[in-house]
């Protein structure tokens, strides 16, 4: 699919209108969720938002492409087999949206040939947008101006490691003693990769299951800010084959 201004622009509107629903029933005092088995002994938490989040979602790009949509929210999607799909995520960090502490994200993701070529994450409650612009990556806050986001240059005495807020392992903890982390940031949602992507962090690990969905939009914006997300079973970039829908433990860093 040809990603032009006018269609970038549409897809951020949907992201943006589906943080909005998301915001309505954010404000509740408490967030009633059950939880739902995502596959491969996958449980995850899910609420009225993240349904409400997946019907707007769905019906925007619809609107604006025929291309499957795979879709976290919707079971059937998950054995769609397509060379170029849509990969979508309504809200991703439903743990930090429950505890309500802001670090949740709408995502959106373009897959071509095994790798997410473009790249949508919207963290509603912070008023924070993060998008991918032919080889670039952008960032926008509010009505802000928009900027250009690149990873940074590690420096190896001062390196940097985002990890998840919810999902620190003992095996994360290893690999943050062993790779001489001066400073670990805790983040929720794809916000981790994000963080590398604007050069805020040099090193996202993960080693507690993710997937396709919770990965792919941010995986595209990191790749357009210049950096990598390796699979630590290959060596290699992380591929998103949909006959395995779980990733692999993975590594996100800026060079």
């Amino acid at each position: 699919m040809n990603m032009d201004k006018d269609i970038i622009e549409q897809v951020l509107q949907i992201a943006r209108d589906a943080g909005d629903k998301i915001m309505e029933i954010y404000q509740d005092d408490s967030v009633d969720f059950e939880l739902k088995d995502d596959g491969d002994n996958f449980i995850s938490p899910l609420t009225k938002a993240d349904t409400t989040a997946s019907d707007v979602i769905v019906k925007g790009l619809a609107e604006i492409s025929e291309l499957p949509i795979v879709n976290e929210e919707n079971e059937l999607s998950h054995t769609i087999y397509a060379g170029e799909y849509w990969l979508i995520d309504p809200l991703d960090g439903t743990k930090e949206f429950i505890k309500k502490n802001g670090e949740f994200t709408v995502n959106i993701a373009l897959v071509k040939d095994e790798q997410p070529e473009f790249g949508v994450v919207y963290a509603p409650a912070l008023d924070t947008i993060y998008w991918t612009d032919d080889e670039n990556a952008m960032k926008q806050i509010g009505d802000g101006d928009i900027e250009q986001i690149n990873v940074r240059e590690p420096d190896p005495d001062n390196l940097v490691a985002v990890a998840s807020r919810s999902h620190v392992n003992e095996e994360t903890q290893n690999w943050l003693d062993e790779h001489n982390i001066a400073e670990k940031i805790s983040r929720g949602s794809s916000l981790k990769f994000c963080l590398v992507a604007e050069g805020v962090a040099d090193y996202y690990p993960r080693f507690v299951p993710t997937m396709l969905w919770d990965t792919g939009a941010a995986h595209a914006i990191v790749r357009a800010a210049g950096g990598v997300v390796i699979d630590q079973d290959t060596d290699k970039p992380l591929i998103y084959k949909l006959d395995q829908l779980k990733n692999p433990s993975f590594v996100c860093k800026s060079a």
